[in-house]
């Protein structure tokens, strides 16, 4: 076993998945990792599990440069031609009952191993849900985590400083290419604040461990308890976010700051739910005819949040659009064959898509760049090195104009059908319009209404 090496394929493997990460989304953010990670000292993180292959991915590519943190995932993927791989990303098995009657036995030797990488100063990733699901909320934990962390402590004496640091993964949209995400780590937990209550009791303080663990990951996520109302919540939280982000004060263009703006909003909401439910039962119908409504009119959210639309801005957007069709049709020419076999290469291979994203991601890492230098040989054999270069150049840079382009298209088509349906007084869209401005009044009061008794608690 590799004893607490630093390992170079690891190393440039990180640093192309961060690069391709930051392609792969359209907007990528990490906080907190200067201010709640400590250096030099041996780390558990422990994030939330939403989205199947690609949550180690950016949990690992999201930590230092010079941290190389194992993971272990579930032992169903360790087919024998990815083995070679994974061993150089670190990857542990993990086993289930269902995968045999010697699975405890194995994973004794995974935690084994796991411990000894904790005693060389190295850090884990460990999921502590043991599974992924969709679900804007954690689920319970299993104790693995807690249980590694003081067999480490047990094999270095106590004498180990160790820390768990929580980890948020938050996808804007768990499945879709070029959307947000944001990592954030939270505030560590040192190890030692147990050592007293593992001494008197192990199985109470890794418990307790477990509980606090769990509270914090709940901290720096979505974490909708309510299941109730869980649709209603959810959908309101998506609507409104830019509007509560925008009543806060806060920057728009930061995605943690959307993060604690919808967290914000669930609280309220799941209070309200509490304290007055005939409120929040009477807003359930209409957040699904908003939905159902979107749908039928083929809009997306944004498109009657930011209406009204004047026939002079939609003709300039037009222009716009004409003017960029030919680079865009350059990227699309360039770029289009290599999106589509990883489309299709993901649909065949995987008929669960929690692993779409994370398939999509990894056959791009691979395709992509191979395409490009097939596509960059054939030209520099057609020209010359330096037609060849500019050519490979333009590849990628033309391949993401194409991508936005694309999304500015939808959204200019969108606010022309909006602003035809408007002129010809749509009852739906009128319909969808009030709504919206129920919903935003309601909530905005809801969080005003709680500002002001916090205000009113803190000075008693």
């Amino acid at each position: 076993m590799d004893k607490g090496r630093f390992s170079k394929a690891y190393y440039v493997l990180k640093a192309y998945c961060r690069f391709t990460l930051r392609r792969y989304y359209r907007k990528y953010q990490v906080v907190g990792h200067d201010t709640h990670v400590t250096k030099g000292v041996p780390i558990i993180f422990a994030p939330n599990h939403q989205n199947a292959l690609i949550d180690p991915i950016n949990a690992a590519s999201a930590s230092l440069m010079d941290r190389q943190p194992s993971f272990l995932t579930r032992s169903d993927v360790f087919v024998s031609w990815a083995i070679p791989f994974f061993n150089v990303l670190k990857m542990k098995p993990i086993y289930r009952q269902r995968d045999g009657v010697d699975s405890l036995e194995k994973n004794k030797k995974i935690f084994e191993e796991c411990v000894e990488r904790l005693s060389f100063n190295e850090s884990l990733i460990i999921f502590p849900e043991g599974n992924h699901g969709r679900p804007r909320k954690l689920r319970p934990l299993k104790k693995g985590a807690a249980r590694i962390a003081f067999q480490a402590a047990e094999a270095n004496q106590f004498e180990f400083p160790l820390e768990l640091v929580p980890v948020g993964l938050n996808y804007n949209q768990h499945r879709k290419f070029h959307n947000d995400m944001l990592v954030v780590f939270g505030e560590s937990i040192p190890l030692s604040d147990y050592y007293e209550l593992y001494h008197q009791n192990s199985g109470k303080a890794i418990l307790q461990l477990t509980k606090d663990l769990r509270k914090r990951i709940s901290k720096y996520m979505v974490h909708i308890m309510n299941a109730e109302h869980y649709d209603t919540i959810n959908d309101l939280r998506t609507i409104l976010s830019a509007e509560v982000v925008q009543a806060q004060s806060r920057n728009m263009a930061n995605l943690h700051h959307h993060l604690l703006a919808q967290q914000d909003m669930v609280a309220v909401m799941e209070a309200k739910a509490e304290s007055d439910p005939e409120s929040m039962k009477a807003l359930g119908p209409k957040v699904q005819t908003y939905m159902k409504g979107l749908q039928d009119l083929r809009f997306r959210d944004h498109v009657v949040a930011k209406a009204p639309y004047s026939l002079g801005s939609l003709l300039l957007q037009s222009v716009g659009v004409l003017l960029g069709l030919p680079l865009h049709l350059y990227g699309v020419i360039n770029n289009y064959h290599i999106y589509k076999t990883c489309e299709q290469l993901t649909l065949k291979i995987f008929k669960d898509d929690h692993f779409h994203s994370s398939v999509m991601f990894a056959s791009g890492m691979v395709l992509f760049p191979l395409s490009y230098l097939i596509q960059f040989g054939i030209v520099w054999g057609l020209t010359d090195i330096w037609v060849g270069l500019l050519y490979l150049i333009s590849l990628p840079l033309s391949g993401e104009f194409a991508v936005w382009y694309s999304e500015q298209v939808k959204k200019w088509w969108s606010r022309w059908r909006h602003w035809n349906l408007k002129r010809k007084q749509n009852p739906l869209l009128k319909q969808l319009t009030n709504f919206r401005q129920e919903f935003s009044t309601t909530i905005l009061s809801w969080l005003e209404e709680e500002t002001q008794e916090r205000v009113v608690t803190d000075k008693k």
